[in-house]
């Protein structure tokens, strides 16, 4: 729904469309307080452009927000869709590939890639390992 259209039905003090977002609803409603408002005369010409060019400024962040986590919730389905196949193939079929494939899944790597990360200087690193003992000299 364009902003226009939002603007047109809060003007009308139109009921809005069934299907609107968040962003959009609270728009209307903002909207729509503003023009009575300003039927009522509590709100000069020159304040109700201010305050509607700052709720669509509002409702243009709003609506960037409200698209982002649509996005980052798709992202966090197939992810988990992902790793549950991968968790079934491997019960199923308990196989050393079937096993690389669940991995990359959920860690996005394999366990060859894992292990050859974590001994790539020999297994000599501190960064990762849990601290060593030190035998200490008392008096």
């Amino acid at each position: 729904m364009t902003v226009e259209t939002i603007a047109h039905c809060a003007a009308g003090d139109m009921m809005p469309p069934e299907k609107m977002t968040l962003s959009e609803k609270l728009l209307w409603h903002e909207l729509r307080d503003l023009y009575r408002e300003f039927r009522a005369g509590t709100v000069t010409k020159e304040q109700g452009e201010k305050r509607k060019q700052e709720a669509i400024g509002e409702y243009d962040k709003n609506a960037y927000r409200e698209e982002l986590y649509h996005k980052y919730m798709l992202a966090n389905a197939n992810i988990w869709f992902r790793i549950e196949e991968k968790a079934k193939t491997y019960r199923e079929n308990p196989t050393i590939e079937n096993a690389d494939a669940f991995l990359n899944a959920v860690y996005g790597t394999t366990f060859r890639e894992l292990i050859s990360e974590k001994w790539k200087d020999g297994g000599n690193s501190t960064s990762d390992s849990a601290p060593t003992a030190q035998a200490t000299k008392t008096e």
